[in-house]
Order: structure tokens, then C-alpha cells, then sequence
């Protein structure tokens, strides 16, 4: 399938010939006294992408600017896999900037402008940097701000470090991630920001979803079938280039299943049951890691094994940190050369999430992990308008009564995620096994992994509601 950028001089249609919506966005060009009204319109086709070049958009004030996100624009379309959400940005980008009744001198100049990310605002500060480095009789005042907004733009590139220390560390003469990297400024940063920027150059480099499947295997291999590995979050919806490698791990040996909060906040009220897209982690700086086996057995071996090198993140059912891509069964190598490539920061490195979950709860679990958070806000939505409560830990029903439970579940307990008692009932946990149980409960056909990243054709209504994670 590809994505062709059509433009026109006519209103776009809402939908293609196939039936399917199309995005839209207006782009107004100004030409000596007459405007003309371009749409730029993307559809999906089985042709070739279009050889004509597009016709110049002008600009008052950033004409180089705007044509450099025009070729930008086109390179992304006529990839045999073009981003469609690449293409969305770059135009609005064009349509921003078009409009701006000022000279772009740097990257700092963008950072309020709508429609413009840290990847454009780093296009654009390598295009300036580029002229004013080749200008005899360059402005030195703005090629050192160039040069500075290049590297606050870098820095706020890297997790956790904001817009805020990116730029106290460019004031502090930090100019290069190789700067960062050397340890020079680890005393402006926190303990979490120095890993981050230690895998910094492993970080920029995409993970595909081969890395993907050779860390599984790698996994797999270590430990006995009663442990289950599956890959969840954007491997299972399909994505090709994947930000990190996220698992779901499961052992009968835990089987602990957190009960909901107090239905009056879970349900109730509406003021107070609005889904969150994410749900911050507790901190446990001051604890050491939980007792289940994903502590005691999982996160153990896999140090041992020449697999983890960095913990970043931990909670009672997750752990993220790095690890060293092991590569295919027949390029692993010995644990002592694993182990000290670990020593060495040799080989490639990336970011891996491991999450483990009962087995009562891995239809709910893998439907969480697998995302994303719109779509998981638009199940909760579903599930609060049937009277349910749904989370990573299964769909339930608040039963008034103190009575048995229904044929259909099983009683969880009484309370909330303190386990003390309600005098109004108790949860019932719905067996839901499977996420097809989960859909059925929700009155909703199966949706395939990889359609669940629509998020347009999964939308809440603009009445809010919130479920809580617990």
C-alpha cells in the first residue's frame, strides 16, 4: 500500500473511491496579490507515487525553510513504506511556517509554534547550520545560537531529559551528545538521565522486529516451558521500527491479582472515571524489588546470562531497564563474552519492559500491554457504559450484595486495593481468559492487534469518563 500527497485547487473529498477517510489539510499560498487554496490530500493507492514535482508554496519570510519540509514531504511519500503520520507532520509544519510574519533564525524560534516537533525543529536547525557555515561573512551572534538551539534540541531528544535541563546543559558550554556521554556533566544530572544518556547513541537507532523476536528466543531459551514469554505493545500491533521492546511474562507461580479501588470512584462518578492514557509509576527509590518470580527468578537469570546491563524503572508487576541485543541463537557467544561486552557497552543496546501477569489476567494484561492508550481509553469507556470496570488485571463487576457470585465470575475478594471490606458488596472478576472474552463482555467484535493504533475509528465521546489503573 502506498501514500500519495495529491495537491488541488478544489476542497479535498472526505473519503477516497475505496470508502475510505481521508486526512486532510489546508494549505493557503500566497502568490503576488492572489491567494490560492492548495489541499493537500492523502489516500492510499496501488500505483506508483507521483513523478511531478509539487508546485512551490510561497513564503514572506522562510522560503529555504519551507522548501527543504516540501522535499522532506515528498522523500517520506515515496517511500515504498511511507509514515502517514510523518506526512501529516511535515504539512502542517509547511502550513506553520508558511504563515509565520518573521525570519526562522533558529530552532528557538519554533519551539511555540504549532504543529512543529523536535524532529522538524531538528531538520531545521542542520539546514540553518549549514548556511550560515558556508556564509564568509556570517552573523556570529546567530550561528552560536544555531549551534546552541541544535544541541537543546538534541538533548530534549534524549528520555527524561526535558526542554528545561537540555537548555541548562547548553548554557553550561555541553554542545554534543558525545559531551553528555563522556560524563563531563553528570552532576547536572540525575541518576536516571545518566543511564539514558549512556545508551544515548543506541536510543537514536530504531529496533526492528527481528531484534524483537531474537530477544524472545533469547528468553525463551533460559527458562523452562512454565514460563511464558509473548512480545506485546508495538510489536503486536504491527509497527515495523519499534521504540523499545515490551514482554509479557507469565508463571503459575504468581497469581496475585490487585482488587479495584472503591466503586464509588471507579465507577460512579463520571467526574471521576475518566481513563488515563498513562499511569505514573510509584516511586520505590527508598525499597528494594518486590518477592514475585518476575524478582526472584526472571530479572536474576537474565543479569546473569549476559542479558540485562541497567535497571530504570521498577514496580510491583514491571521492570524496564536496558539490555544488550543477544542477535540470532547462533550469534550469541559464550556468557563470559556477553557478560563483558555488558562491561565494555559493546554491541547494540536498547530499551526492554518486562511485565508480569497472572494467569487469571492474561486476557486483560496482554489487551493492555498490547495498546495503545486510546484504545485502551476507548474499552474503558465501553466497559463504564455496561457497568464494569476494566484494567490490566481483568474486567469486573461491583456486585451490590453480599450474596454468591453470578455463574459467570469469580469472587475476587471484598474491598478495595487495600483489601478492606465494603458493606456494599464485592468485586467479581469476569472470566475473561482470552481478549476475545473481553470484547464479547463489551459487546464489540474482535479488533486485530493491528488495527488498534486507529485511533480516529476508536474515539470517546467529548463527554470524558476515567477508569483507574490499579
Amino acid at each position: 500500500m502506498r501514500y500519495g500527497v495529491t495537491i488541488c485547487s478544489s476542497s479535498p473529498s472526505t473519503h477516497s473511491s475505496h470508502g475510505r477517510r481521508m486526512l486532510s489539510r489546508s494549505l493557503s499560498a500566497r502568490c503576488c496579490h492572489a491567494s490560492l487554496s492548495l489541499a493537500v490530500r492523502y489516500r492510499a493507492y496501488t500505483t506508483e507515487p507521483l513523478s511531478r514535482p509539487l508546485p512551490v508554496i510561497k513564503s514572506q519570510h522562510n522560503q529555504g525553510i519551507v522548501d527543504l519540509l516540501v522535499r522532506s514531504l515528498q522523500e517520506e511519500e515515496s517511500k515504498a513504506s511511507a509514515n502517514p503520520f510523518k506526512i501529516q507532520a511535515f504539512s502542517k509544519a509547511i502550513d506553520s511556517i508558511r504563515t509565520l510574519d518573521r525570519p526562522i533564525r533558529s530552532g528557538n524560534d519554533v519551539h511555540a509554534v504549532q504543529g512543529i516537533g523536535p524532529g522538524i525543529t531538528a531538520r531545521i536547525n542542520d539546514h540553518l547550520l549549514q548556511l550560515y557555515t558556508a556564509e564568509a561573512d556570517r552573523d556570529m551572534e546567530i550561528y552560536k545560537e544555531i549551534v546552541k538551539s541544535r544541541c537543546i534540541t538534541m538533548f530534549n531528544d534524549i528520555p527524561s531529559i526535558g526542554l528545561k535541563k537540555a537548555t541548562d546543559l547548553a548554557d553550561a558550554g555541553c554542545l554534543s551528545v558525545d559531551n553528555l556521554v563522556s560524563g563531563r556533566f553528570n552532576s547536572m544530572l540525575s541518576a536516571k538521565q545518566i543511564l539514558n544518556v549512556k545508551y544515548a547513541h543506541h536510543l537514536e537507532q530504531p529496533t526492528t522486529r527481528q531484534q524483537a523476536e531474537d530477544v524472545l528466543a533469547f528468553c525463551r531459551h533460559h527458562f523452562d516451558p512454565a514460563f511464558q514469554f509473548d512480545l506485546v505493545g508495538e510489536y503486536r500491533r504491527g509497527i515495523t521500527s519499534l521504540t523499545d521492546i515490551q514482554i509479557m511474562v507469565s508463571h503459575p507461580s504468581f497469581v496475585h491479582i490487585p482488587l479495584p479501588p472503591d466503586p464509588s470512584m471507579a465507577i460512579s462518578s463520571k467526574k471521576e472515571t475518566k481513563p488515563k492514557a498513562k499511569t505514573k509509576r510509584k516511586k520505590r527509590d527508598d525499597e528494594g524489588p518486590p518477592t514475585n518470580v518476575l524478582y526472584s527468578e526472571i530479572i536474576p537469570m537474565l543479569h546473569q546470562t549476559g542479558f540485562i546491563s541497567d535497571t530504570l524503572t521498577f514496580d510491583a508487576t514491571s521492570w524496564t531497564g536496558f539490555a544488550r541485543l543477544p542477535g540470532r541463537d547462533d550469534q550469541w557467544g559464550t556468557v563470559f563474552e556477553r557478560l563483558n561486552a555488558i562491561k565494555n557497552t559493546g554491541g547494540d543496546f536498547r530499551r526492554v519492559s518486562l511485565n508480569i501477569a497472572p494467569q487469571r489476567s492474561l486476557g486483560s494484561a496482554q489487551l493492555w500491554l498490547t495498546g495503545n492508550a486510546k484504545f485502551e481509553k476507548y474499552l474503558c469507556y465501553r466497559a463504564q457504559r455496561r457497568g464494569l470496570m476494566l484494567n490490566a488485571h481483568g474486567l469486573w463487576r461491583w456486585t451490590a450484595s453480599r450474596g454468591s457470585a453470578p455463574p459467570d465470575g469469580d469472587v475476587a475478594g471484598a474491598g478495595g486495593d487495600d483489601g478492606a471490606p465494603h458493606d456494599g458488596g464485592h468485586w467479581v472478576l469476569l472470566r475473561c481468559a482470552t481478549e476475545e472474552d473481553i470484547f464479547r463482555e463489551l459487546g464489540m467484535a474482535f479488533v486485530d492487534p493491528e488495527r488498534r493504533s486507529l485511533s480516529a475509528a476508536f474515539r470517546v465521546p467529548k463527554v470524558e469518563y476515567e477508569v483507574d489503573e490499579v
